[in-house]
């Protein structure tokens, strides 16, 4: 009797298991796979075993066994059929995905892929500002200044007085040293402030410049009313900002914003649009530039390789660099590189807006 039922159960076992081994199905996204009674199932196959010992010795009881084993192999014969159906489908799916896969690592139809789009870089953004009439006379604001970079050279290229102010002092100080090091510190100046609150009069400048500044801004409406308000009526308004994009998974963008001290809100194309008219500017002029000016970085300079390696070699090694560069910094970097990258796949794409004073308002 106990051998009797311990080959009905390893009859079990051998079915599921050879059902798992010779087929998969797959149905809608999700696969589901029959599951084997393994070894380590051993105190389920205990129980069984010891219900069946306690099952009176009969006919019935060897029918009734005799036909559980036959309706097992009877319902994996269906679903190896069902399986052999499916098999051309899948096996011609997985002759594509492979065959392109291996092909795209070559020349081939692939090869335009290598060849450069001619991106512009991103002096072509002075460009822009020539076009809204910059020149020597001007008086620009550049809102959001950082190291000064840009104001100083606003200041070379048309002759033009700048204000360059930012919130933060340390930036302050670079662009004055800055200003000093290229020579323009008698055309150019900088002033510690709140962009929320300009610490100026009306209708002071004829131009403002604001690059990679509006995503730290927590309330966009308010904050460019201030300003229009220090626009002269005839001025513009040069605003580069990034937008966070639908390739951009949530908790990446929660990430991102966290280790940036981003505004998310702040980065939704649809909500910095609203906030240009709701602070009377008029959209002249929007240029989704994607990552244009990011592949000209990584075609002239190989930023972006440098710095995926980077990024590589720090998520492998999270610990060695996080003693070596120290907590805080090895996280911005983290940071940093991410959101060159992230550029690149789309996840964030630069966008280029010329706005005019709404002189009817």
């Amino acid at each position: 009797m106990h051998h009797s039922v311990d080959v009905i159960l390893a009859l079990h076992r051998l079915c599921f298991v050879v059902a798992k081994q010779l087929m998969r199905i797959k149905g809608g996204v999700e696969e589901r796979y029959v599951q084997p009674v393994t070894p380590s199932d051993g105190e389920m196959v205990q129980e069984e075993r010891l219900k069946l010992l306690r099952l009176p010795t009969s006919c019935l009881m060897n029918a009734w066994l005799q036909r559980t084993v036959v309706q097992d192999i009877t319902r994996m014969h269906g679903m190896l059929e069902e399986g052999e159906k499916r098999m051309p489908e899948r096996k011609a799916q997985m002759e594509a995905i492979y065959t392109h896969m291996w092909a795209s690592h070559e020349g081939g139809p692939f090869a335009p892929l290598d060849e450069s789009l001619h991106p512009r870089p991103h002096s072509m953004l002075y460009e822009v500002a020539s076009a809204c009439g910059v020149n020597a006379s001007s008086l620009v604001l550049d809102v959001g200044s950082g190291r000064g970079n840009h104001s100083c050279a606003l200041a070379q290229r048309f002759g033009c007085a700048v204000v360059g102010l930012d919130v933060a002092q340390f930036h302050i100080e670079q662009g004055r040293a800055r200003a000093v090091q290229e020579g323009v510190s008698d055309r150019v100046s900088f002033v510690q402030g709140d962009i929320a609150a300009l610490p100026f009069e009306d209708e002071r400048f004829d131009f403002l410049w604001s690059r990679d500044m509006l995503m730290h801004v927590p309330a966009l409406p308010a904050t460019l009313a201030e300003c229009a308000r220090v626009l002269k009526p005839a001025g513009a308004m040069l605003v580069y900002t990034t937008v966070a994009t639908g390739r951009m998974e949530p908790k990446e963008a929660a990430w991102l914003s966290a280790s940036f001290d981003l505004v998310p809100e702040s980065m939704g194309e649809s909500v910095v649009e609203a906030a240009f008219q709701a602070a009377g500017l008029q959209l002249r002029s929007k240029e989704p530039l994607g990552s244009e000016l990011m592949e000209w970085v990584e075609e002239h300079e190989g930023r972006a390789s440098r710095e995926l390696m980077r990024l590589a070699r720090m998520l492998r090694k999270p610990e060695y660099y996080q003693e070596l560069l120290g907590t805080r910094r090895y996280e911005v970097a983290l940071a940093n590189y991410h959101w060159a990258l992230y550029i690149l796949l789309g996840k964030l794409s630069s966008t280029l807006y010329v706005l005019r004073k709404n002189v009817s308002l």
